[in-house]
């Protein structure tokens, strides 16, 4: 779905013309109905194959469209178009994105916030082994960044399966499976807006050394100008397990090395992906074979901050009237987080909030700091209040 507008944008690999695959897109209304030419518009119909499609918005009521294009008949590279909400291809020509030797294929895009799009994709111009480059095109379909695209990582060995993320200046993250090491591994990089690496060369280990391997990693920004990476993981009894981290803006993983278990169940967990939820939480999702011979599919929440599973707030027990004094006070009472045990001291306080409608939280707001959840710390003093903004409008609250 375009984020902001209540149509959703569909592209595909088609055979109409009975000889090899073209891409044909199609606006649809919230009611289902085809707004563009019945069947959709063409945005390719080169000779020879054009698929391995992706689509972002573009911010402005269309899309940028980027896919694997074997034109030259001799191996693949990557084009794009931007389409508007006409249906209106806006750059022509399809922009050829990178030409060079071997393949350019398994294409990610992200967003970058003004109209363009960051392009990563696997490329094998150095061998047999895959690398991972990256290009940025602007609103006009111009190349950003260096000529046919740069490494994100051009280490020796495979690396593959890469997935991304804006992160919210520009840039993306990018995390894949690597095979430098005697296992396939788990690793991440940032590339800012001038298509700079910010992070190690060759990319931030997030899952080495556990003689067994990883497979199918995901991304998901944490909201607080980092990322949550998720992924399968084999070095647990020979079954897949899922297993997570959370690295901030600098590249310094935050929870334990390796990563933090999310389900140790028996027989396999595999595939995970991440969404994310309400400030300071991410949702992943898995196939799950614990109940053979079917497959499931189980979630779980990620407390961002810690990396714990599920809500770990306490929970409220009661909220009862202080008896004769006019309704001044109110008696709460609320249950401890089940994080909260003797020896652990990551729980250092609670915070207690009511609510507040708009014309108080206006009238309160001259004499109060508005802050954040996360700036309430065990030693916080004065007034205080907050905004949560949701799908439904804004809500105020007062510590």
């Amino acid at each position: 779905m375009i984020p902001g507008f209540l149509w959703f944008l569909w592209m595909w690999q088609d055979w109409r013309n009975g000889v090899d695959y073209d891409i044909y897109a199609q606006r649809i209304d919230a009611n289902g109905v085809g707004l563009w030419t019945a069947d959709g518009i063409a945005v390719s119909t080169q000779t020879n194959d054009q698929q391995g499609q992706r689509i972002v918005a573009d911010g402005a009521g269309g899309a940028i469209i980027a896919w694997g294009d074997y034109r030259t008949g001799v191996d693949y590279d990557i084009y794009a178009q931007r389409v508007d909400a006409s249906g209106t291809t806006l750059w022509g020509v399809e922009k050829n994105v990178v030409s060079t030797t071997g393949y350019q294929w398994t294409i990610e895009m992200t967003p970058d916030g003004a109209q363009g799009a960051i392009l990563v994709w696997s490329d094998s111009r150095n061998g047999s082994a895959d690398d991972i480059y990256a290009q940025r095109l602007d609103a006009n379909g111009n190349a950003m960044w260096s000529y046919n695209g740069i490494p994100v990582v051009s280490t020796a060995d495979y690396q593959s399966n890469h997935k991304t993320v804006g992160d919210g200046f520009g840039g993306v993250f990018v995390v894949w499976l690597d095979g430098r090491g005697a296992d396939y591994d788990i690793y991440a990089q940032r590339v800012d807006n001038n298509g700079a690496v910010l992070w190690a060369a060759d990319g931030l280990a997030v899952r080495t050394g556990q003689s067994e391997d990883s497979d199918m990693p995901s991304v998901v920004a944490d909201g607080a100008g980092g990322i949550v990476v998720a992924w399968q993981d084999l070095r647990t009894a020979g079954w897949a397990d899922i297993y997570a981290q959370r690295v901030d803006g600098i590249g310094t993983p935050l929870w334990e090395a390796n990563g933090r278990q999310m389900s140790a169940e028996s027989d396999d967990e595999v595939d995970s992906r991440l969404a994310a939820g309400d400030p300071g939480s991410v949702f992943v999702s898995w196939y799950d074979f614990r109940n053979q011979p079917g497959t499931d599919i189980y979630a779980q929440m990620i407390d961002v901050h810690l990396g714990n599973w599920g809500d770990v707030a306490g929970q409220i027990a009661s909220v009862a009237d202080v008896t004769a004094d006019q309704g001044g006070k109110v008696l709460v009472k609320w249950d401890a987080s089940r994080i909260d045990v003797f020896g652990d001291e990551s729980v250092t306080h609670y915070s207690v909030w009511r609510a507040v409608d708009g014309a108080s939280a206006a009238a309160l707001s001259p004499g109060m700091r508005l802050v954040d959840p996360s700036d309430i710390h065990a030693d916080f003093s004065g007034r205080a209040w907050r905004v949560q903004a949701t799908a439904a409008g804004s809500y105020y609250w007062e510590w």
